[in-house]
């Protein structure tokens, strides 16, 4: 019996080797198919972790709810930058927001703008800087500016009044009045004529 045939050996052998590369290509697909899904995995892992850290973050405080607007022009100017701060707070917005200040309304007040109320529901437009600007209009002095410079350059300080506790009223009448622009010899004239020689506490 004749050597098989070198060149039929060489070949056979190659096959050989060939089909064991595309064994070894394909066993690398399956790890490369595993390592994708583990690491998909790993990222849904992370991202439910991430969640939970987020849902368990200590809460923010809460501010405490204002006062129910009675509808006198003097307190709407405390009432809305405090309702307004709420709002930010407990990042209340569109229908929540608007219910929110309408439940900070008294009964009387919330009749005033039931029409505001009624429109919001029939239009679904929740704004609640709708009842802000009722009130403000309402609210509104004309002579407002006068008063406030008239005040200011009336002021006295009281006999039971210290010095510090004059002048944080002497500034928050000049802030009313908008004197800042006035010449400073102007407001340090009305300061010291306001204040009064007397022995009292700081």
């Amino acid at each position: 019996m004749s050597d098989p045939n070198p060149l039929l050996l060489l070949v056979q052998q190659l096959q050989q080797e060939l089909q064991n590369q595309r064994l070894d290509i394909q066993n690398q697909r399956n790890e490369i198919q595993q390592l994708r899904a583990d690491l998909d995995a790993s990222r849904t892992d992370v991202h439910q972790l991430r969640t939970q850290l987020l849902s368990v973050q200590t809460p923010r405080s809460r501010l405490p709810d204002p006062p129910r607007f009675n509808g006198k022009p003097y307190t709407l100017r405390t009432w809305l930058p405090s309702i307004k701060a709420k709002l930010r707070s407990d990042q209340l917005v569109g229908a929540d927001a608007f219910d929110y200040v309408w439940d900070r309304l008294e009964q009387s007040q919330q009749a005033s703008v039931l029409h505001l109320r009624q429109s919001a529901e029939e239009n679904q437009l929740w704004d609640p800087e709708v009842i802000f600007s009722f009130f403000q209009r309402l609210c509104h002095n004309p002579r407002e500016q006068q008063e406030a410079i008239q005040r200011f350059t009336s002021i006295q300080q009281r006999d039971d009044e210290s010095l510090i506790a004059y002048l944080a009223r002497f500034e928050r009448l000049s802030y009313e009045a908008n004197v800042n622009s006035w010449p400073d010899i102007s407001r340090v004239t009305t300061l010291h004529r306001g204040y009064g020689l007397i022995s009292v506490e700081y």
